[in-house]
């Protein structure tokens, strides 16, 4: 007795495509940004010894890995991406 065969995956929409593309290189670019504000972060801290460019460059490295996840969770069509 022959299965049948499994569904085909659903195709990629081109706009959801260009959202994911558009998500993920935003990602990117953040994740590079807030490394240099890290970078400066300790610049400053080193010489005033505040240390709240450091807490919100941290902050914003954080939440630029969680808009390269969303991206990538886009491109593969993630049911968890949408939220």
């Amino acid at each position: 007795m022959a299965y049948p065969p499994p569904p085909p995956r659903p195709r990629r929409p081109i706009g959801v495509a260009i959202l994911a593309i558009l998500i993920i290189l935003a990602g990117v670019i953040l994740i590079l940004l807030s490394l240099l504000a890290v970078l400066a972060g300790l610049l400053v801290m080193a010489a005033t010894g505040s240390a709240l460019i450091l807490i919100l460059a941290g902050v914003a490295f954080i939440l630029s890995l969680i808009l390269l996840l969303a991206g990538i969770g886009l491109w593969g069509l993630r049911p968890w991406a949408w939220w």
